[in-house]
């Protein structure tokens, strides 16, 4: 069965001159001061993701594509929660926290394709399409999470101070 082709994502992807490298440093430069632990991290091993890709011969176009997927993802977050006011970043750091664990999954799994030699390689081809597609669907999963978070989050009601009435809070003060 043929696999699907994907541009060239480290590249050019998202229109001519994009590059994932350059992204990733936009997104070190803009991220917001109380994320930028966890968002480092992921940004981290998303670079030694896209080293271990390079190296692949199977699967890379899909792993490529992956990697594509968490940069925009990142750069979207990034840019929303610039101007966001949650002042509790406590569940988007375990987000990021389930995202980063799923990063070092691809990570692992590119470095382990990448040392198979070419007859294995062949054996083991429907294999690797197979858990780059399972590792899509992780990506999915982590994504539909932020975005509950996020929302969730975001519709925390916020008392006069600006932080985060917990429900105690709320219940003693009344609903304004």
């Amino acid at each position: 069965m043929p696999q699907p082709s994907y541009p060239d994502y480290l590249n050019e992807s998202a229109g001519p001159g994009w590059d994932a490298t350059l992204v990733l440093a936009s997104i070190i430069r803009d991220m917001p001061a109380p994320l930028s632990g966890p968002l480092t991290q992921v940004v981290d091993v998303v670079a030694e993701v896209i080293e271990a890709v390079k190296t692949m011969r199977d699967g890379r176009d899909g792993c490529l594509h992956l990697i594509v997927r968490v940069t925009k993802f990142l750069e979207s977050l990034v840019g929303g929660l610039k101007g966001s006011n949650i002042s509790d970043n406590t569940a988007v750091a375990s987000s990021l926290f389930i995202l980063r664990r799923n990063l070092t999954a691809i990570r692992a799994d590119a470095e382990r394709w990448s040392s198979l030699n070419l007859l294995s390689r062949y054996v083991q081809r429907d294999q690797i399409m197979t858990a780059i597609s399972r590792h899509g669907e992780n990506l999915t999963d982590c994504f539909h999470a932020f975005q509950i978070v996020t929302s969730i989050t975001a519709a925390k009601p916020v008392d006069r101070v600006g932080t985060v009435a917990s429900p105690a809070h709320q219940s003693q003060q009344g609903p304004y």
